[in-house]
């Protein structure tokens, strides 16, 4: 594959609706919480919802659980969660108009650390910190020494810089760059 693009929810997802609503055979029910499963005979044979009308009972050929991380129809359908032992902290941050080496994604794998800046939709590039837990202590106390004078998104760029070498981490603290507010 040439080329990947990374886009942000707040685009992907009106484009998600917007193809669900005039794909033939999907009908697209906004503001619905799932609640339960309607189950027969041991199969799933729809969902129960709750609406600003009450709740409701929707009848299907298909359920498909699309509701991400800790999926409620998962958990509704005695689904077992996968879990992993995750040795690395994340911290990431948003930055408009991030200078980036060449335009594209960069992404280290120092093990046991790892970071990444993938540019987004819009003037958006995300920057990421994977360190190994041990190093969860020093990233916080230089969060919370910094906090008052800088963003929280500045230390993480700080932090990946430390990570991946001043020479590598080309654009992390590129002028233009600032910080994007969290929504």
């Amino acid at each position: 594959m040439s080329y990947a693009y990374n886009i942000r929810r707040s685009t992907l997802d009106p484009l998600i609706r917007s193809r669900a609503a005039e794909t033939p055979g999907v009908d697209l029910l906004l503001g619905h919480q799932v609640t339960g499963l309607v189950r027969e005979a041991g199969r799933t044979l729809g969902v129960r919802a709750s609406t600003a009308q009450g709740e409701r009972e929707i009848r299907a050929r298909l359920v498909v659980g699309a509701d991400g991380k800790d999926s409620a129809v998962a958990k509704f359908a005695e689904v077992p969660a996968r879990q992993y032992e995750n040795a690395r902290f994340g911290y990431l941050a948003h930055f408009r108009n991030l200078p980036l080496h060449g335009g594209i994604s960069h992404a280290w794998f120092l093990e046991p650390d790892m970071a990444y800046a993938f540019p987004n939709d819009d003037g958006v590039t995300v920057v990421a910190v994977l360190p190994d837990k041990k190093r969860l202590p020093a990233f916080r106390e230089a969060t919370r020494v910094r906090r008052s004078t800088r963003w929280p998104a500045a230390v993480a760029a700080d932090f990946a810089t430390s990570l991946v070498g001043a020479g590598n981490a080309v654009g992390f603290r590129g002028a233009g760059a600032e910080p994007e507010p969290s929504s």
